[in-house]
């Protein structure tokens, strides 16, 4: 009926309207309105898992982890899930920020490793999907020994996921022999940096002003203010775990200079004295990776000096990533067909309405559809993939001289039933709907035979009106008693005259 002018919906069990109502009273009262809701904290990460290294950890080692996570139907975007490090033994994350993308490319969400914790906030992806679900991975350096064999993450809402250590447990620092010719080493740094280290014993820095030349992989940027040069005695060396304290800076400026290269990469120190022979000098200092980093990408540097031998060192870097996923939610649209020898005689302005349902997690969901005559398809989205949608037309409004058939749903998926139809919603596609009413034209009414006017009875003649004083004859009784007395006086007279003549004569 064309009461409807506008789809409407509706989800039983939700008190949407007296929600409504309420915040409108509380506005018109001048109470403060709550408000909107804030973003939620899911418990989204399911496990987690160490995956490298496979063998003994020890302190200072990387670990990369692997986990998944899901996250329910009725997540909005700028929700978040998260994971928070251990504190005992202290694991510090490796600095990053990634996108969650699905199959397609569409961002799902966005992670950021800080060093106590993963956190990552959905995307509008989560309002066209259902089943929203992923991975991830993400690198955590040791910081402390142990010889427990498990540690304890927490995610966002408190729950925690035991990991186990590879190996049982954190062990200490791997020594390392002394130096005997130039070596070059490098590390991942918790904010995501490379940090490389040069030991060259001292008696190779011989000569006025020794110099040694770094070039790294083109698209590393040198961060120079981190640019560092030291020396410990050979003797208090210790596996390479000497104490801080025999470690003595050089200063920069009157110590050795720094002079950058031609490209970003690249660079070179010159100490302005000889080095002694009895120490081990570390050339030290950081670079940023390239913006376009990936997980897996090898970087080098080279070092050479004017009485070392060139060495080069890789370091492949640990970026954190992950993927998400979800089931794309359909949708339906029905269009009006009208047919028949009545269609020419359907207003334009008419329209039908049609009521759907379909059930969610949430609940039923109900609503209606009006449809003009003219063939524009009405249409419903965000349905879950997989929901099954009753359609049902409301009797169409009577038009004069037009007789409404059986309304008929039609289309790919489309299961007529009594009363209407049935279809099941696709991932990510749209069902077309067509709505068929077959028209006749109504028969015209029986008609009423023209009336004949009946010709006139003869009239029978009219007798004379009887003399004055006698009764008219008729049905009525007082005349014909008056008949009777009228009669008996004649005859009465007519025997007294006959016997006065009869007198006369004799």
């Amino acid at each position: 009926m064309r009461i409807r002018t506008k789809r409407t919906e509706r989800r039983h069990g939700r008190r949407r309207g007296a929600a409504s109502s309420a915040v409108a009273l509380l506005a018109l009262v001048g109470l403060a309105v709550p408000p909107a809701a804030q973003a939620a904290e899911l418990d989204a990460i399911t496990a987690a898992t160490v995956v490298e290294p496979t063998g003994d950890i020890h302190l200072y080692d990387t670990l990369r982890l692997e986990g998944t996570w899901a996250v329910p139907d009725s997540a909005q975007p700028g929700d978040t899930f998260s994971l928070a490090f251990p504190t005992t033994p202290r694991l510090v994350g490796v600095s990053s920020t990634f996108p969650l993308r699905d199959p397609d490319g569409a961002v799902v969400g966005t992670c950021t490793v800080t060093a106590s914790a993963i956190t990552c906030t959905l995307s509008d992806y989560v309002l066209t999907h259902d089943n929203v679900r992923g991975t991830l991975f993400f690198q955590v350096k040791a910081e402390e020994t142990t010889d427990v064999d498990t540690v304890t993450f927490t995610t966002g809402d408190g729950d925690p996921i035991t990991v186990e250590i590879p190996g049982g447990g954190v062990g200490p620092q791997r020594p390392e022999p002394v130096p005997t010719d130039a070596t070059k080493s490098g590390v991942q740094t918790t904010d995501g940096r490379i940090e490389w280290y040069i030991w060259v014993p001292g008696r190779l820095l011989s000569g006025e002003r020794p110099t040694l030349t770094d070039t790294a992989t083109p698209g590393l940027t040198l961060l120079p203010d981190t640019v560092a040069i030291g020396s410990v005695a050979t003797d208090a060396w210790a596996g390479g775990l000497f104490d801080p304290a025999d470690f003595h800076p050089l200063a920069a400026g009157s110590d050795f200079i720094l002079t950058p290269g031609p490209a970003s990469s690249a660079f070179t120190v010159e100490l302005t004295a000889p080095a002694q022979a009895d120490r081990l000098y570390r050339l030290s200092y950081r670079t940023e990776l390239p913006a376009d980093a990936h997980d897996g990408q090898v970087f080098a540097n080279t070092v050479s000096g004017s009485s070392v031998t060139t060495t080069t060192a890789t370091v492949t870097a640990s970026v954190a990533g992950g993927d998400g996923a979800g089931d794309g939610r359909g949708g339906f649209s029905v269009a009006k067909r009208i047919v028949g020898d009545g269609a020419r005689l359907v207003p334009v302005d008419t329209t039908f309405a049609v009521d759907y349902s379909y059930p969610t997690a949430d609940g039923l969901v109900t609503g209606t559809l009006t449809l003009p005559a003219d063939g524009t398809a009405r249409q419903v989205a965000q349905i879950p993939a997989g929901a099954v949608v009753t359609l049902s037309e409301h009797t169409a409004e009577a038009v004069p001289g037009v007789v409404w058939g059986r309304p008929q749903f039609r289309g790919d998926g489309v299961t007529t039933t009594e009363g209407g139809a049935r279809l099941t919603i696709g991932a990510g596609s749209v069902a077309a709907v067509e709505l068929t009413n077959p028209t006749t034209l109504s028969p015209p009414s029986p008609s009423t035979p023209p009336t004949t006017a009946e010709p006139p009875s003869p009239s029978e003649p009219t007798p004379p009106a009887p003399p004055a004083g006698l009764a008219a004859t008729g049905g009525d009784t007082g005349g014909l008693i008056g008949l009777t007395a009228g009669a008996v006086l004649a005859l009465a007279a007519g025997a007294v005259l006959r016997r006065r003549a009869g007198t006369r004569r004799g």
